[in-house]
């Protein structure tokens, strides 16, 4: 493993720690990097969680903020850190700019902002970040089409992508195939999907919705396994398919995700935003289990990214398009294991936690040295991942792989269909959050100019 000599001190800052692939990443990230030998301390600036308690567990400083500004500055202040980590979620965010402010004010010398959803921010910032990672080349072409520059100029001006990382030392000697499968009451001889995320009815994919009554025809040995789904969903599906819908409650715990991944025969992923990365299906890439996702080019689509058509998974376009590739994989225990070989080794080339950890320790070591900090790395990678010659090649790749799917257009009864399950679902989250959260939304997207985009 990477080693470093020398004091470089970090703040990890998160707003909130969820059970979201985001928190996920920073959790790993402060882990090793501590092992490793950076000063790390992990802050939550509205509250803390599993992943914050197992981090303290651990030996890794962190610091519960309570929603207290106060708190957070004093954290800052006792750490002395040289670089300040967070996540940049929205176009306009107050918590960044909260940040972005303090860092200005307590003389910070390195700011790093992770763009999850590829948004420009709008005006200036207190504190503008020296470095800005993408989670995906999607995901920072996203950002590059919005502001009308090229990848190789937003390279030029500070940004790169730095993947997620699985966390491969939790996945790895997981339970054996029966074992996970007697666990979740699953049957031998079924034909087991999964899809792992967080219950967020915001993530939830109407067109796999639409597409499970034609999935259980053609495919009857198939049983999906939902970990996890909204509560209103869970009711539903499970009411309508007693028995072949499993829905799992939501946990941080890594052995219950290596369970699911265990009993299962592939993994069946869909979101309705789209994926800026898609750590759930790297996490069963690396599990040797073939992915099928759908393309989503109008909102994120970083899972077309992770997913090679018919090289690692199969990708589509629609409802129908889900029920071919099910069936595809179904009839060919053969295909399923050239393609899940084929994506555990892209996911331990290019996802593995200890390749993510080794570049982020580059990159702060490289930004502390500029700043004056006095380190080394010894056993420093000699290549980052994606190599520098991707960034200026993604843009027609990604307009190809777009174009490579299975099965049909979405038919005009799917849209029709699709488009009134979403309907309800916009209300239904509507009531959830509460007319103040609609209306802060709302203004936040009329103050970025994208009041109508969904995403």
């Amino acid at each position: 493993m990477t080693q470093l000599t020398g004091d470089i001190r970090v703040a990890e800052v998160s707003e909130r720690w969820g059970l979201g692939g985001t928190e996920q990443a920073i959790e790993v990230r402060s882990n090793l990097l501590s092992r490793m030998g950076f000063d790390v301390t992990a802050v939550g600036v509205e509250g803390g969680g599993p992943r914050l308690d197992r981090l303290a567990a651990t030996g890794v400083r962190t610091a519960d903020c309570a929603g207290d500004w106060a708190r957070f500055r004093e954290a800052l202040r006792a750490h002395r850190p040289h670089i300040v980590h967070y996540s940049r979620g929205a176009t306009v965010s107050a918590f960044v700019d909260r940040v972005q402010d303090e860092a200005r004010a307590l003389s910070i010398p390195i700011v790093i902002e992770t763009n999850v959803f590829g948004r420009a921010p709008q005006g200036a910032p207190p504190r503008p970040p020296d470095l800005v990672a993408h989670m995906s080349l999607a995901s920072m072409l996203r950002l590059a089409d919005a502001v009308g520059v090229s990848m190789t100029t937003l390279r030029a001006d500070n940004h790169c992508v730095v993947y997620l990382p699985v966390p491969t030392s939790h996945l790895d000697g997981g339970p054996r195939r029966d074992a996970a499968r007697a666990a979740l009451s699953l049957d031998t001889d079924a034909f087991v999907a999964c899809r792992v995320a967080r219950p967020d009815i915001r993530k939830w994919s109407v067109r796999l919705e639409c597409a499970l009554g034609d999935l259980f025809a053609e495919v009857p040995r198939l049983r999906l396994v939902l970990m996890a789904a909204p509560e209103e969903k869970r009711r539903a599906l499970e009411r309508r398919f007693p028995g072949r819908v499993i829905c799992l409650p939501p946990s941080s715990a890594y052995s219950d995700i290596a369970r699911l991944y265990a009993a299962s025969d592939f993994m069946l992923h869909s979101s309705g935003i789209g994926e800026s990365f898609g750590l759930s299906v790297a996490e069963a890439m690396y599990c040797a289990l073939p992915v099928v996702v759908d393309s989503t080019p109008a909102v994120d689509n970083a899972q077309v990214e992770l997913v090679d058509h018919e090289r690692t998974g199969l990708v589509v376009r629609s409802c129908r398009g889900f029920v071919d590739a099910s069936a595809t994989l179904a009839r060919s225990q053969e295909l399923r294991r050239t393609l899940g070989e084929a994506g555990k080794s892209k996911a331990i080339e290019r996802f593995s936690d200890t390749v993510v950890a080794a570049q982020w320790a580059r990159v702060y070591a490289e930004h502390a040295r500029r700043a004056g900090v006095a380190c080394r790395l010894d056993g420093e990678a000699s290549e980052t991942v994606p190599g520098p010659d991707e960034y200026g090649s993604f843009e027609r790749e990604y307009r190809l792989r777009c174009s490579r799917t299975l099965g049909p257009e979405e038919s005009l009864t799917d849209r029709w269909r699709c488009g009134a399950l979403r309907a309800v679902d916009t209300l239904r989250y509507a009531r959830q959050v509460g007319p103040r959260t609609v209306a802060r939304v709302v203004s936040s997207r009329l103050r970025a100019g994208r009041a109508w985009h969904r995403d």
